[in-house]
């Protein structure tokens, strides 16, 4: 790359292939590139398509990723936080002009979806007094290894169910869209497409095919500062996040958003469970084979040669997703004790925070409250019968069940099955709940 150029590198996606992971760790290790040239915003979001994609944006106020984040509730509040994005960026640029920086990069990967020529070209022109030059890069991936990770991540952000997998699916792969806009205003020769296979990356790793990709191989981001980011949920728990999101369907907007964040609260509680990987077939219309195909060919053109994609082949089968009554009882089980423990840690830690903030009177009461919870509900404990049940409980039957009993699947008295009640009320595990608590509750006891 010419040193004496000031250059603009453009990460356009796509989505699912390791964008994040960029962000993250540039951001992340920002002074180290900087010291060799390349200058990337230290200011959150990491995610450019959150604060500079909105710009070019016709319809701004209907992007959710921006209303969500900067928390846009009027005409008034999107005017403002838009000036402030768009001042924010002009200085950025402006420091980077007189800096002995050669490349600044931005990265989103929402950037693929802009909807029109018009969104690209207002790129153009608002970044064109600082760069004489530009890269834009874009990631590929395997089509079925594509959408098997893009339908695990719209279900665990709560916005779709796996009965709606084909809708997903046309919503994606639209490359020559795509592709075709960037090259009317940046040109072909300033298009880079890389394969997203991790054999196909340098080193096998993201990060490290980026900086090769965009002219800059001798830089190594230390395996020590790198940091890997969204996990894939497991087989069990997609199929239970996609029962709760079907649930979902007739919400409002606001309560949509609610379900999406409360979907993202409970994922840590997910990724602490051993569970068989989403290996889940997918089965594809013969409509959308034909059409990812022909986008899979044109896209083949830009790819080196003996990495190209290979065609999908129609089998005629269809879809035909568990659903949560194929859940075994061991996970059941695992998913409700990791939810106690989940509840019971941020419990403790408010009430311990409570007390070291010297609130003592709120404290007490919380305390007592929580006390008074736990005594109201003994009396759908039989306690005779816990003890002649299982045998290992030699005393304190009513805490041991509380505690530890619920959460391996023990019942509280011979007219309640915990683990059949789970499975009646899905809902118990979203909310992290111990199903007797929840019983009384409902029922009001």
């Amino acid at each position: 790359m010419d040193k004496h150029k000031k250059t603009l590198v453009l990460h356009i996606g796509t989505h699912k292939t390791g964008t994040t992971s960029i962000q993250f760790n540039f951001q992340k290790n920002s002074d180290y590139l900087s010291k060799h040239g390349l200058y990337y915003p230290k200011h959150s979001p990491n995610n450019h398509s959150v604060s500079f994609l909105p710009l070019f944006l016709d319809k701004a106020d209907t992007y959710f990723h921006f209303k969500s984040y900067y928390k846009i509730r009027s005409k008034d509040s999107l005017s403002e936080r838009l000036n402030e994005l768009e001042k924010f960026w002009k200085n950025q640029f402006e420091a980077f002009s007189k800096s002995d920086h050669d490349c600044f990069i931005i990265s989103g990967e929402n950037f693929c979806n802009l909807p029109d020529l018009k969104g690209v070209e207002k790129i153009k022109e608002f970044t064109e007094p600082y760069f004489d030059e530009y890269k834009i890069i874009i990631y590929i991936r395997e089509a079925i290894s594509y959408i098997r990770s893009d339908v695990i991540e719209r279900v665990k952000n709560g916005f779709y169910s796996l009965d709606e997998f084909d809708y997903m699916v046309k919503k994606r792969f639209h490359y020559k869209q795509i592709l075709n806009k960037y090259q009317k205003v940046f040109g072909e020769d300033n298009i880079i497409v890389r394969v997203f296979e991790k054999d196909m990356l340098i080193n096998g790793d993201i990060n490290d095919d980026f900086l090769y990709a965009i002219g800059y191989s001798n830089l190594k981001i230390a395996e020590e500062c790198k940091v890997y980011l969204n996990e894939s949920l497991g087989k069990y728990s997609a199929i239970l996040l996609s029962e709760r999101n079907s649930k979902n369907k007739k919400n409002t907007k606001e309560e949509s958003a609610k379900h999406h964040y409360g979907n993202r609260n409970i994922l840590p509680i997910f990724n602490k469970i051993t569970e068989p990987n989403f290996n889940i077939d997918i089965n594809i219309s013969k409509k959308q084979i034909d059409r990812i195909n022909e986008e899979t060919n044109f896209i083949n053109k830009y790819i080196e040669q003996g990495f190209e994609f290979e065609p999908l082949i129609y089998n005629g089968k269809k879809n035909q997703f568990p659903g949560v009554e194929s859940l075994p009882n061991s996970y059941i089980i695992n998913l409700v004790n990791e939810s106690a423990k989940h509840i019971l840690d941020i419990k403790y830690n408010t009430l311990l925070e409570l007390h070291r903030d010297g609130k003592n009177r709120r404290y007490i009461r919380i305390r007592d409250m929580l006390r008074s919870f736990f005594i109201k509900r003994h009396v759908l404990f039989n306690k005779k019968y816990y003890m002649e049940t299982y045998k290992d409980v030699k005393k304190h039957p009513f805490k041991h069940f509380i505690l530890k009993g619920a959460y391996e699947g023990r019942n509280p008295n011979p007219n309640f099955n915990t683990l059949d009640y789970i499975m009646e009320n899905p809902d118990i595990v979203y909310m992290a709940e111990n199903p007797i608590f929840h019983y009384s509750k409902k029922y009001k006891r």
